[in-house]
């Protein structure tokens, strides 16, 4: 005889409303947007910190994790691609409730620190 045992666990999900506003500049080939961004705690956890991902950072260079693991494996595509054919979010700034906002950029990851801490 076997026994099975099956737990079940309240989850929950964050929940995120984007309002993003772009223009494309064809000729310089770049997308520049100011997006606002609403972020719900809906965890029992009080954040100091969040995390965003920016996964075309990485495409930015030779350097990047993605760039050498690639390589590796034999996959010259990449490494023999012109800049013009990469790319990369930059970031010129975060503000909450008009304050700027402390953050660190580790290649496809942002950090954002908290000046005040989001309650659940």
């Amino acid at each position: 005889m076997v026994t099975v045992l099956v737990y079940f666990f309240f989850a929950w999900q964050q929940r995120v409303s984007y309002d993003i506003t772009t223009n494309l500049d064809p000729h310089t080939h770049t997308l520049t947007a100011v997006e606002n961004l609403t972020y719900y705690n809906n965890s029992p956890a009080i954040l100091e910190t969040l995390y965003f991902h920016l996964y075309p950072n990485a495409f930015h260079d030779r350097n990047t994790v993605f760039a050498r693991e690639i390589k590796k494996i034999g996959d010259y595509k990449f490494d023999r691609a012109p800049k013009k054919d990469r790319g990369y979010i930059r970031i010129d700034g975060v503000r909450s409730a008009e304050r700027a906002v402390r953050y660190e950029i580790n290649e496809t990851i942002m950090r954002l620190m908290l000046d005040q801490p989001l309650l659940p």
